[in-house]
């Protein structure tokens, strides 16, 4: 049984309702449970969700201009259904039956709400697993006890790092856009080298705050000096380097309602030894799926002027748009579902109150509501 390879904590949280007895299904540690419950469900070709989450578009003061035209939107859209690392009935009472929990205490046809399992592995990674997420979370006490590094390591070789240990986990990459470092420290340094900037005592300062936070990404690359100044010290950088790994979805990025990606893996590297020693990912695997209406073209330009999801105010404008999937949850279930509805992104520019401009996304789900 896949519970005595499991070496800590078990923590399984189960709810009396609906469900059936299925076959019992062994998932490897690393990859969540499977859910028979949802796998074998003849799920209908159309609105086979039933009536999904009301998407509420915030009002928008913005002045939005569109500067080309929409792609061609298609008449019916495919809405995707995640699926939860969650046991079924006939799993749940496997597991209770090797820990001697008395079956009495499922009742019948339990439906189980959370998954908690961790353990440690031969090389001292320490791993938690949540199945109503599918998040996977490790790290190793084993890493440098430096803050930064004099110099960094080349923007590849991280990024390779990264690759190669979800590959030798066998997570499923295909799930992953390719990596990238964020913040990319390399491409600041040599920006600043090209235009003769340097660091101070208090920029090192703050760089060793970074390095010695929690969330590596909390604080971005300080403003730097010019080198005639006289007040430069020695480079340092964070000791640790973030690799990201947008999520893809049906060859579609997914996005939140500001237009950021969604990662579906976070690898910190050990900058001294080239070692990975964290990390976050969100396992996925093939989603249902059910086709439902879509907006039309006339909507869909009607909604990017008002703003989409972005609440916005200012003068935008949009030169660009691409088709990817928005992130809904139904938040009225237990636990909770999570829909990707194919989406329109306009891209653009913002003008800022001082006259410079940002980068600036709108989203707009294409779902008819």
């Amino acid at each position: 049984m896949f519970i005595k390879r499991i070496a800590i904590v078990i923590s399984v949280l189960a709810l009396v309702g609906a469900g059936c007895n299925q076959d019992l299904t062994a998932p490897k540690i690393a990859e969540p449970f499977s859910n028979p419950i949802t796998e074998n469900a003849q799920i209908p070709l159309n609105q086979g969700f039933g009536t999904l989450p009301k998407i509420d578009f915030p009002k928008s003061s913005a002045s939005i201009t569109l500067e080309n035209s929409l792609p061609k939107l298609p008449k019916t859209i495919t809405v995707l259904r995640l699926k939860k690392g969650l046991p079924n009935d006939t799993e749940m009472r496997q597991i209770t039956r090797v820990l001697d929990i008395p079956a009495a205490t499922l009742g019948d046809f339990s439906v189980v709400s959370e998954t908690d399992l961790t353990w440690t592995d031969k090389d001292g990674y320490k791993w938690n697993y949540r199945g109503a997420d599918n998040t996977l979370e490790f790290w190793s006490d084993v890493n440098s006890k430096l803050l930064t590094v004099s110099s960094l390591r080349d923007y590849d070789e991280l990024v390779n790092t990264a690759t190669a240990f979800i590959l030798a986990k066998g997570i499923k990459s295909a799930y992953y856009r390719p990596g990238f470092v964020y913040p990319d420290w390399n491409l600041w340094w040599y920006t600043a080298e090209t235009q003769n900037l340097c660091m101070t005592r208090d920029i090192v300062n703050s760089i060793r705050a970074i390095g010695a936070s929690v969330s590596l990404v909390a604080g971005q690359p300080p403003t730097l000096v010019p080198r005639a100044s006289n007040t430069c010290v020695s480079p340092e950088f964070p000791t640790r380097q973030v690799v990201r790994f947008r999520t893809l979805m049906d060859e579609r990025d997914v996005v939140k309602n500001d237009g950021s990606y969604m990662n579906g893996a976070e690898i910190v590297v050990d900058n001294t030894e080239n070692k990975v020693v964290s990390g976050k990912m969100t396992l996925y695997s093939d989603p249902d799926r059910s086709d439902y209406s879509s907006i039309d073209d006339k909507k869909a330009t009607e909604l990017l002027k008002s703003g989409g999801l972005s609440g916005a105010s200012g003068e935008i404008t949009l030169n660009d748009y691409q088709l990817v999937l928005y992130r809904l949850d139904d938040t009225s279930k237990a636990p909770n579902e999570t829909y990707l509805i194919p989406a329109l992104l306009g891209v653009g520019k913002r003008k800022t109150t001082n006259g410079t401009q940002q980068d600036f996304s709108i989203v707009v789900p294409l779902l008819a509501q």
